[in-house]
């Protein structure tokens, strides 16, 4: 590879993926090939080894875990300020109105024969007004009813929180 600036380099000798943590002020963990991914690993008691935590070619990140009521994701902030932890959803490019912002998605398999992955419930964030001063959004709650997903709560960007098809001002 191009790349000088290696630290501990790993190389498959079977094929050739590979990558390197660098030591060039970051630590990082690169696979080389395109299409690779990268796995974090843990041992289990029986000296088998399991997937915890991947990140795909496209940037995608999958935790899986067996257990119950895992995985679980944490974001924890020990500073002795008023501060919290955060989790962003940026969405970066040319604004339009409309544009999805980040989306919580709940979802689990149905009892189909062969069992589908079915989206139960969804919350997401939406920009209706993107004009420099005048921004405007809204969050949307939705949920399955019959087979359909659908808006079931919406709170709009002046307060007014619409329930189905029940109103109610913030006025």
């Amino acid at each position: 590879s191009s790349n000088t600036t290696r630290g501990i380099f790993i190389r498959n000798t079977g094929g050739s993926a590979h990558g390197y943590l660098s030591t060039d002020g970051n630590l990082r963990l690169i696979a080389e090939d395109s299409g690779k991914s990268i796995s974090f690993y843990t041992l289990n008691g029986d000296s088998s080894t399991a997937a915890r935590l991947t990140i795909d070619s496209n940037g995608d990140i999958q935790s899986t875990n067996a257990t119950s009521a895992k995985p679980v994701f944490t974001l924890e902030n020990t500073t002795a300020d008023a501060a919290s932890s955060q989790l962003v959803f940026n969405k970066n490019r040319t604004a339009t109105n409309d544009d999805i912002l980040g989306t919580v998605r709940f979802r689990g398999n149905n009892n189909a024969g062969s069992p589908e992955v079915t989206e139960y419930a969804t919350i997401y964030a939406q920009s209706t007004n993107v004009a420099d001063g005048a921004e405007d959004g809204q969050m949307i709650f939705r949920t399955m009813k019959d087979g359909t997903l659908g808006a079931r709560l919406t709170i709009n960007s002046d307060g007014a929180i619409n329930i189905a098809n029940l109103s109610a001002s913030s006025d």
